[in-house]
């Protein structure tokens, strides 16, 4: 919602609308195949030569369509992504680097993990899931409504010998690939949801090893200095131990879900051939009709299948949706929690540094400078002496403004 309500959204408004026109002219495309095909396999069976040949040529011309067709749309939808990720990581870098951003550290740092990684990646992860994700399901929702209508007409009529009894049931093809669908989307959400906390995991882990090498680099002289190449190799070692380790749960979850899908879909495409063949063996259709049902048959329940399919990447939208919206509760609370800080600051005149019954917090809220009042001019020179831990450089964050919470 924040971005599509920026006056940014207007164009991609526009790219949207032609995205989503190039996905139904996709779907048209495949209904133009799939009466393409029906001619042919007529044609075969009625040994019609130059019908055969007339319906391969305008079966291969709507191929090329739909070659084009898709190839757009998803030139179109990168350009989509491109604008949207462009406002959105500027929306949430706005947000994040600013005054409050040491309170949000100190305050929330057990609860926020890795706030770089959450905007470099997980924002891009998330723009390119929401369209793809919404654009395909569009697809399968106009596909199913299509095909499931040209699906319902193909086997209206249809009598299936049963027992030694024929019985006709009008759509009935589409009762058995929406009975078909149901039972893939529970058993597969069933088998893969422990797919979104592994793959929220997967985001956090592999953030901090690669925040832990990044850390060296920065710091390579002081650990030289002080010889500490021994704890922050035993450090790296034990980050990449859980990158292992969550990837050798991840890939086990899924293995079963692609076992259960590919099996799923094996199933379903002898569906169809199962079903329509004890018609075209009873003599009760042609065999264009067979070609064109199974095609029609296999759009349907591709349609349905959306959820199937998309499991995967739903699990990593979802995380990816999770990180975000944590980061973005923790910042809105690390900005009210700095704008209520008890300390005030006020311009004087003369300018000068004066402190009037300071009192300084720390973060866990113990009182660790109290009642502090001093006067520094411009051009005096002032050494701020105590022992480690008195709060010398609570003070100092107090005075740059970046440690609101205390009195005075």
């Amino acid at each position: 919602r924040p971005y599509w309500t920026s006056p940014d959204a207007k164009w991609s408004l526009l790219l949207l609308g032609l995205a989503i026109a190039l996905q139904f002219g996709g779907v048209y495309t495949s209904v133009l195949i799939s009466d393409a095909q029906r001619e042919v396999g007529n044609a075969l069976g009625a040994r019609d030569l130059p019908g055969f040949r007339s319906g391969v040529a305008t079966a291969i011309a709507f191929m090329l369509l739909g070659v084009v067709v898709p190839s757009y749309s998803e030139w179109v939808t990168q350009l989509i992504r491109v604008r949207w990720r462009r406002w959105f990581t500027g929306h949430y870098i706005s947000r994040w680097i600013g005054p409050h951003a040491y309170c949000q550290g100190e305050l929330h740092r057990g609860q926020l993990d890795n706030p770089d990684v959450r905007i470099a990646e997980d924002v891009r992860d998330f723009v390119a899931s929401a369209l793809g994700l919404s654009l395909s399901m569009l697809a399968s929702i106009v596909t199913l409504v299509s095909f499931g209508a040209m699906l319902w007409n193909l086997s209206s009529a249809w009598a299936i010998p049963i027992a030694g009894k024929t019985t006709q049931i009008p759509g009935l093809m589409l009762w058995i690939a929406v009975g078909f669908a149901l039972f893939s989307m529970w058993i597969t959400n069933r088998v893969g949801r422990k797919l979104i906390p592994l793959n929220f995991d997967r985001i956090r882990v592999e953030a901090d090893f690669r925040y832990g090498l990044v850390r060296y680099r920065d710091k390579v002289e002081a650990v030289a200095l002080t010889h500490g190449e021994a704890v922050e190799r035993l450090g790296a070692v034990g980050r990449f131990q859980r990158v292992v380790e969550n990837f050798h749960e991840l890939i086990r979850a899924q293995r079963n879900l692609t076992i259960l899908t590919q099996g799923m879909g094996q199933a379903n495409s002898l569906v169809p051939l199962a079903v329509a063949g004890l018609a075209y063996f009873g003599g009760l259709v042609p065999l264009g009709i067979i070609a064109q049902t199974r095609y029609a048959y296999g759009q349907v329940a591709g349609g349905l299948a959306w959820f199937v399919n998309a499991y995967q990447e739903i699990a990593r939208w979802r995380a990816n949706i999770e990180r975000l919206t944590s980061f973005s509760d923790a910042m809105d609370t690390a900005q009210r929690e700095f704008e209520s800080g008890g300390i005030a600051t006020l311009r004087a005149e003369p300018e000068r540094i004066q402190l009037v019954d300071l009192q300084v917090e720390a973060p866990r809220g113990t009182v660790i400078l109290d009642r502090l009042n001093a006067t520094l001019r411009p051009g005096e020179r002032v050494a701020i002496t105590g022992e480690q831990g008195s709060g010398r450089t609570m003070l100092i964050r107090a005075l740059a403004g970046i440690w609101p919470f205390g009195a005075g």
